[in-house]
């Protein structure tokens, strides 16, 4: 199991996702969005250390959980440890890779998503234009959070 780097943990969240959702906030993110949501999550040294084995004893514990969420600071600063929590909280949650959905603000989580052979929907009010999503793949793109609701939900 992967060690991660975390600003903290919601063990049941109904704001982050349908569902009652477990919440991992990744620690360090160089990107310093303006209005940034998480301004506490962008120092590296910041939060604590933890396993993804750690992680998934949690999620396995409570049988409400509907899906994991990965926030930050930017989960992609620790690649290949969100990616193991991400694959394995799936099976520990029973659901199938084609019933979930990567949701970004960038080229890169485009990328990212469609790497993992996930269906991917870009919101445009993050990181990166409309224009930058839709070049790199986005087919889905939200425009605010009730389109993003209705998009994850069809």
């Amino acid at each position: 199991m992967s060690k991660l780097r975390l600003a903290g943990v919601i063990k049941e969240s109904i704001v982050d996702g349908p569902g009652i959702r477990f919440v991992v906030f990744g620690q360090g993110c160089p990107h310093r969005c303006p209005g940034c949501q998480n301004p506490q999550t962008h120092d590296f040294s910041g939060g604590y250390d933890t396993t993804t084995e750690r992680l998934l004893a949690e999620i396995r514990k409570n049988p409400m959980l509907k899906g994991i969420t990965l926030s930050g600071g930017d989960p992609f600063v620790q690649p290949e440890a969100m990616a193991e929590l991400a694959e394995e909280a799936l099976k520990a949650l029973g659901v199938e890779k084609k019933d979930a959905v990567f949701v970004g603000d960038s080229e890169v989580d485009v990328q990212t998503g469609l790497n993992a052979g996930l269906d991917v929907i870009a919101v445009s009010w993050g990181f990166r234009s409309r224009e930058v999503v839709i070049e790199a793949g986005a087919k889905m793109i939200a425009d605010d959070a009730s389109e993003l609701e209705k998009l994850i939900l069809e």
